[in-house]
Parts: C-alpha cells; structure tokens; sequence
C-alpha cells in the first residue's frame, strides 16, 4: 500500500433517516404480503450525498481521521420504489376488500 493511500481518512457510511424508512416499509409490506424481502433488500440503489457538508471528518483517540458521510436512496431507485409501494398497497387492498367479502358471505348463511 502506498504511503498516500495511508494518510487517506477512512470513509464511513451511515444511513439517511429516508433509507431507515425506506427499509422498515419493506419489512412491513413483506411480512404483510408474504413477499420476498431479501430480493427487495438486494434491489436497493443508495448513493452518497454530493454536497460537501454531508462529510464529517472526526479523529479518534488515536489521531485516526475518519471521513463519515451519509448514504441516500439513488433518485432512480426512489421511482422504482414509489411504483411498487404503489402496487404493494394496492394488493394489500385488494386482500383486505377479499376478506371483508368472505366475512360478509360468511356471516348471510
């Protein structure tokens, strides 16, 4: 490894509060609908924030530099999303109008 690559600040990532979100729907409609999570999990596109203040440098005890920036959803994969949830919720519906007509058949015998 060179020497300059050394001196290079370590890059850590965190998640936006719009991925956290983003990841918790998944998990709801997937546990809701019985669908494939970890293939919603793989299709996931983040991107790093372009604006500069988006990247914290810390140093720890140790005089070590970090650079911490933040991750987001890629503004391609954010249409994709919108579309299924889209479709997720009105599959949910669609279930939910299902079970009220079995119990309104149900319940007239």
């Amino acid at each position: 490894m060179s020497e300059q690559q050394d001196n290079k600040p370590k890059r850590i990532f965190k998640l936006s509060d719009d991925v956290i979100v983003m990841l918790r729907d998944l998990i709801q409609y997937s546990l809701l609908l019985d669908t494939n999570l970890i293939d919603n999990f793989r299709a996931l596109r983040l991107e790093q924030v372009s604006s500069l203040p988006s990247i914290q440098k810390i140093t720890d005890s140790e005089g070590k530099e970090y650079e911490i920036a933040t991750l987001v959803p890629a503004s391609e994969y954010v249409e994709a999303y919108n579309a299924m949830v889209e479709k997720l919720e009105a599959d949910l519906q669609k279930m939910e109008e299902k079970d009220l007509t079995k119990v309104a058949s149900d319940s007239e015998v």
